[in-house]
């Protein structure tokens, strides 16, 4: 168990390292809805957005998986765009609306996946178990 977490503590590193470099971003399309896993600045974030369409004026975004180079400006989608929004030591949760569109969203910060995972797995490595009485 202890050499799984740490298999998983070693994935959520190299993404949070990639992440400072790359803009990864899963999106897929159904109808007028859409959803979106980002990995940037350090962040792992979620979006869906119903009624999207209102956001663009001429070409609509394709169900599919894009990597860029990362932009400076970091994890900030909503732009002032809420009604509702919860962020804090990197943590982001909101919602919102635009017209008829309604927004909902969240961001997770690397680290608070990847240290409990390292230290979880070298608790399990490192320490023997007790003798059964």
């Amino acid at each position: 168990m202890g050499c799984l977490l740490l298999i998983l503590a070693t994935a959520a590193a190299t993404a949070w390292c990639r992440s400072l470099m790359v803009r990864d971003q899963l999106i897929h399309v159904s109808g007028s809805t859409m959803r979106q896993i980002t990995s940037e600045s350090g962040t792992l974030s979620w979006e869906t957005s119903i009624h999207f369409e209102d956001f663009f004026d001429s070409a609509m975004p394709e169900s599919g998986w894009f990597s860029r180079p990362a932009t400076e400006t970091g994890h900030d989608g909503y732009r002032g765009l809420c009604q509702w929004r919860f962020a804090w030591g990197g943590f982001d949760l909101a919602t919102g609306t635009i017209g008829r569109s309604q927004i909902y969203g969240g961001a997770v910060p690397y680290w608070s996946m990847a240290l409990p995972l390292t230290l979880a797995s070298a608790y399990l490595i490192l320490w023997k178990p007790r003798k059964a009485k």
